[in-house]
């Protein structure tokens, strides 16, 4: 197992290290889609500053937007934050914000290069308009 996870009080935070294949990225979405905490959560990061793409192709990156696509009807209004540097893993990242954007989730999504930076917009979407 390329990642470790932990629920916050309105989160769920990912981090994943080392070669990171596309089942472990599927391994985590699962233990977080089937966990009852996710219906009440506000926020996902996905932390991969210390990931290196490992068996990755475009049609696991679909498999997981499809995944999270369906989330998506259950789960409103998530924040979904990545940080990464790697050009590949942005590479699918943006591939699969494409998506998920397009298929009018009302999930938002932005990349950052460190935590501190994906939690500071958090706080600020969380803000009351």
């Amino acid at each position: 197992m390329a990642y470790t996870f932990k629920w916050e009080e309105k989160g769920f935070y990912i981090r994943y290290f080392g070669k990171t294949d596309a089942a472990e990225v599927i391994d985590a979405n699962e233990a977080f889609f089937n966990d009852p905490r996710s219906e009440s959560v506000r926020y996902q990061i996905n932390d991969y500053s210390e990931a290196i793409p490992g068996n990755v192709e475009m049609i696991d990156v679909d498999y997981i937007t499809a995944l999270d696509l369906g989330g998506s009807f259950s789960i409103h209004g998530l924040l979904v934050a990545f940080i990464a540097s790697n050009e590949e893993i942005i590479k699918y990242t943006n591939y699969y914000i494409d998506i998920m954007r397009r298929s009018e989730s009302d999930w938002k999504f932005k990349i950052f290069e460190n935590s501190a930076q994906a939690y500071l917009w958090i706080t600020e979407e969380s803000q009351p308009s």
